[in-house]
């Protein structure tokens, strides 16, 4: 879900249903309107009688939603105007043929299915869509809607659920998950090795209680869509309190089909586990290995810390590297808690555990840094004129950002409400800029290092060449780290070490971080009606999402020429923050998008005169990453193959400092 969505009232959500109710009944009056030829014979169709009794949650039981049924029965006919309320999906025009029964069929098919993605898309709750449902009825009598939303939904009347760790626990299973989504990317499909990215994390569910979600989540690196699955839904009050119960179905299940694969539609397809991405605790918690904090708390090396004021330092940039093969023998005993119940299956407890870079980076050592310059020693510390200053570029610098950024920056006096995708931002675009004249230089050039070494890591087509660089500015950066900021070489510090190393077996950071999994678990969350019995409903809640026979469609371009366009995963414009690209080494601004026999054609100006941004630790330019000024008088054409990447370009100065995105 978009972080943008906003959990509404009960009133506020009776008035958005009624008004979604008035926009489908007035929608559906006019499909109606048009088939007065059509005949049916109600016995042709199954009787539409409400399904049996059966427990539904308390917000799914009024009936609030009775004024809104009353009042949707006097739609007018301006209404027909209104956009449909099922988003990206719509509701077929039928064919006024008399005789096509056949199709009219297929109709009302796809319209329980339209409502039926529309009501697990917008997350409905049951007593409005049953409400929904009986106005529909009485409008369309033919159409063999049911009258309960469960129904439509096939909404399971009981959850089965096992006590274990210390909680509740539902295990969905791998192989469903990689079908389901199979059936809705057949793409996956077409791969006969499936390769899965698997998350543990906790989400607690209340601020007023202790009551939490560790769920086992999964993704399949061959999903255009990125998007992950539920494995097994674990609910208490603290996080499992034995990892081999907790673990022990996906470790039944994964060493079957590690060797055996599975079958999907007549096609034999086999597994392969890439990697686990956690942050650190939950690694610990998986490997059963000591701690991050304490004195053998690194996972890659086996260098002791030292206590000092307080915190475990890692001082040494080497040290003897850990193997998968010490790992399972226990080399060092100091490391270990015991033995990992992942031990069971064919995989590195070592070299298949990736350092996240939402959490050791973002989130670690990009806070960390911020936190010193304000609250740090004093010797770190910046004036309150500085902070401000920051404060202001930064909001002033995301009106300039593109929509491939949810958040546009807060002040440095809200970095304690930051999400990891602010600090994202501030450390690959915003940072150089902000912080330019308003750290000392010892600082900046040494947040530079980190600016250089992270995005190189994060581009696919940089870390391809210049890895075993980033890893030597990372190691600069972590040695000269304790010099400037004193004993703070802690465990996210020392990782950023190892960092490179990541990337050489599984290639850029943004392909092996924890952001997917992160918003889904906020989608998890919402899922939530209740305060009483939330793993039942997550769990019924996951089994209404079933695939449709619904299909997403794409549109062309319908005129010669257009504002806006889509590639990939960029969304370009000839407006500004969006209408700036790469070609190769070039930058160009688009002026306008044109469709050409079928293809999208740029017409497109190209910036002149690039200048470097910063010379230090490398030349900027070599990164993609220009200041510029001025551009061509001559407007050229552009294809859309040849579009390398789409620029986030930020006012600095007389112009613009231009970064290649990287982060998506």
């Amino acid at each position: 879900m978009a972080e943008s969505d906003k959990i509404l009232s009960k009133r506020s959500l009776r008035r958005h249903v009624k008004r979604n109710t008035e926009a489908v009944v007035a929608k559906l009056q006019s499909i109606d309107n048009e088939r007065v030829d059509a005949t049916y014979s109600s016995s042709s169709h199954p009787n539409t009688s409400a399904s049996p009794p059966m427990e539904v949650d308390t917000d799914d039981a009024g009936s609030c939603c009775s004024d809104s049924v009353e009042n949707s029965t006097s739609a007018t006919s301006g209404q027909e105007e209104k956009t449909n309320v099922f988003e990206h999906y719509y509701i077929s025009d039928v064919q006024d043929d008399t005789t096509d029964t056949d199709g009219e069929n297929d109709d009302l098919c796809d319209l329980r299915d339209d409502l039926r993605v529309w009501a697990v898309k917008t997350n409905t709750p049951l007593s409005h869509l049953s409400s929904l449902l009986a106005v529909l009825q009485k409008h369309l009598p033919n159409a063999n809607l049911p009258k309960d939303g469960r129904t439509l939904l096939s909404t399971p009347k009981s959850v089965e659920m096992q006590k274990k760790a210390g909680g509740l626990m539902h295990y969905f299973g791998v192989v469903t998950g990689i079908m389901t989504r199979m059936q809705d990317s057949p793409t996956i499909a077409l791969r006969q090795t499936i390769h899965l990215q698997i998350n543990v994390d906790g989400m607690p569910l209340f601020k007023s209680s202790n009551k939490q979600f560790w769920p086992i989540l999964a993704l399949i690196e061959e999903d255009p869509e990125r998007m992950p699955f539920t494995v097994a839904l674990y609910c208490g009050h603290s996080k499992p309190t034995n990892t081999y119960d907790y673990l022990s179905d996906f470790v039944e299940e994964m060493s079957v089909i590690l060797e055996e694969g599975f079958t999907f539609n007549s096609t034999s397809h086999s597994i392969v586990i890439s990697a686990f991405i956690c942050d650190a605790p939950a690694r610990a918690f998986l490997k059963n290995i000591k701690s991050h904090n304490s004195y053998y708390g690194c996972e890659r090396c086996d260098q002791e810390g030292v206590w000092s004021n307080g915190r475990m330092n890692y001082p040494l940039t080497s040290a003897t590297p850990r193997s998968d093969g010490s790992f399972r023998s226990q080399h060092q005993k100091d490391h270990h808690k015991g033995e990992s119940p992942l031990s069971q299956i064919n995989i590195g407890l070592v070299s298949q555990f990736v350092l996240d870079f939402m959490h050791l980076v973002c989130l670690g050592v990009v806070r960390k840094l911020i936190w010193l310059w304000m609250r740090g020693p004093l010797a770190t510390r910046i004036g309150s004129q500085s902070v401000q200053s920051i404060s202001q570029k930064i909001i002033a610098l995301g009106k300039s950002l593109p929509k491939n950024f949810n958040r546009k920056g807060r002040a440095l006096t809200e970095v304690d409400r930051w999400k990891a995708t602010e600090f994202r931002t501030f450390l690959l675009y915003t940072g150089p800029i902000v912080l330019k004249s308003n750290l000392p230089n010892s600082m900046y050039d040494h947040f530079l290092l980190l600016h250089v070494g992270i995005t190189i890591l994060c581009s696919p087509h940089l870390s391809s060449h210049y890895c075993d660089y980033a890893e030597k500015v990372l190691k600069v950066f972590v040695h000269n780290f304790s010099a400037i900021y004193g004993d703070f070489i802690v465990y996210n510090v020392h990782s950023l070490l190892h960092l490179a190393d990541d990337v050489r077996k599984f290639g850029p950071l943004t392909q092996i971080s924890a952001f997917p999994f992160e918003n889904f678990l906020h989608s998890l969350k919402k899922q939530i009606r209740k305060p009483n019995q939330t793993l039942q409903q997550v769990v019924k809640r996951i089994s209404e999402q079933k695939p449709t026979n619904s299909v997403s469609h794409s549109r062309p371009l319908h005129n010669s020429l257009s504002n806006h366009s889509c590639c990939t995963k960029l969304s370009l414009s000839i407006y500004e923050p969006n209408n700036i690209v790469l070609s190769g080494h070039d930058m160009f601004r688009i002026e306008r998008i044109a469709n050409i026999d079928g293809c999208t054609t740029f017409f497109v100006r190209k910036c002149i005169n690039k200048q470097s941004l910063f010379t230090s630790p490398v030349d900027s330019l070599n990164l993609g990453t220009a200041y510029c000024e001025e551009l061509s008088a001559e407007v050229v054409a552009l294809s859309e193959i040849a579009i390398d990447a789409k620029v986030v370009a930020l006012p600095f100065k007389h112009g613009f400092a231009a970064y290649r995105l990287n982060h998506t």
